[in-house]
């Protein structure tokens, strides 16, 4: 298995209405990083996989906020618009098991 670019714990700063709304076995992946609230989606992923019987995991390390290569909507978002592309792109990941 094979962790692609996604939006790691650093840059996954989420707010009470995001906390709130977590099921109560998902909570335990936010951490609290200088008084802010943040999500690990990544322990969260290897959390399920590890639970199907997915071990041997392999994780790209990249984050796509902080890696310009990569799209990161957070990223365009925060962007002032006349600086915006006017389109933005898109990916998806899938999980593929034999």
């Amino acid at each position: 298995m094979f962790l692609e670019p996604h939006l790691r714990l650093e840059n996954f700063e989420v707010q009470d209405d995001f906390i709130n709304a977590a099921p109560e076995n998902k909570k335990n992946f936010i951490r609290d990083i200088c008084g802010r609230k943040h999500y690990d989606i990544t322990a969260g992923v290897k959390s399920v996989l590890s639970s199907f019987g997915v071990i041997d995991i392999k994780d790209s390390g990249i984050d796509t906020y902080a890696n310009p290569d990569y799209f990161s909507y957070r990223v365009w978002t925060n962007t002032p618009e006349g600086k915006r592309p006017a389109n933005y792109s898109t990916f998806a990941n899938c999980i593929f098991m034999r």
